[in-house]
This record gives structure tokens, sequence and C-alpha cells, in this order.
């Protein structure tokens, strides 16, 4: 029988978010990084490289969001039973600046779920040798599917 989620600890949420992260695809190839993962929250970062970027070197919308979702992903699968994952239905994404930096970092934290869906929000900030500081905000909504892969 699954483990219900509210009964995981951090190292069993750290554990689903690293195999989570582990896997082929977008964040694996992007060379998203776990910073830290617990239950119900997840923070992803990823170093400014000129893929991820454009028009003198700000980072591309894309790569920004994509983070966001990923780490609202992650997220996700701490809750769900370790046999589903989050597909997003909806994401809405707020820049709050265009953003050159060193690194990029996405902390998600559930703000709502059920067996269903599951509703995650998503502070971005960017790291520059002035500091680190918010880039922009996002609510991001997933589907719970049955994981095949």
């Amino acid at each position: 029988m699954e483990q219900a989620a509210e009964q995981r600890t951090t190292e069993e949420a750290q554990a689903i978010v690293a195999r989570h992260m582990g896997r082929p695809g977008f964040g694996s190839h992007h060379g998203f990084e776990v910073v830290a993962a617990e239950v119900g929250a997840v923070t992803l970062a990823v170093r400014a490289r000129p893929d991820l970027t454009h028009l003198r070197n700000y980072f591309h919308g894309g790569a920004i969001a994509g983070l966001a979702e990923q780490a609202a992903a992650a997220c996700a699968a701490t809750i769900l039973p370790e046999d589903q994952i989050g597909t997003t239905t909806e994401s809405r994404f707020n820049y709050h600046r265009a953003v050159m930096g060193t690194r990029l970092y996405a902390t998600a934290r559930v703000v709502s779920a059920t067996p269903a869906l599951v509703v995650a929000e998503v502070r971005v900030e960017a790291e520059s040798l002035g500091g680190r500081g918010p880039c922009g905000t996002a609510l991001i909504t997933m589907r719970a599917l049955p994981f095949t892969g």
C-alpha cells in the first residue's frame, strides 16, 4: 500500500525528488540541480549558460518558466503516490524583470492538492554578483497521471 504523503519523511521526499530529477528529460538535459526538497516543497537551480540566455546574456523567459515548471513537478512528486506524476494543465507566470545573473533558483510549494490535481506556487530568484533577488512568480496546476516509465 502506498504511503500517505503526510507520513513521508524529508529523507523520503528527497529520494523521490532525486529519482524524479535523475530521469532523462528536460530537467536533466538542461542541468537543473536539486538544492532542497521536503514534503510539499522543492528548490531547483540552474547555472547560467549561453544556451539558456539571449539578448546580451539575459536569461531566456522559456528557461525561467521551464525551471519553474520542473520545480512544480518535482514538488508534486513529493505528495503524489510514487506510481504517479504531475503533468501541467495550467501555468501562469509573472516575470518581474529582465534577468541577468550567474544562477536561477525556483522554489515550489504545494498550495492545494486533491487526488487528481496539485497546485504549486513557484518563486524564481536570480543570483548575481550583487546578491540574490526575485525575478518571477508562477502558479502551476498539475494533473496526477500514472507513471509508466
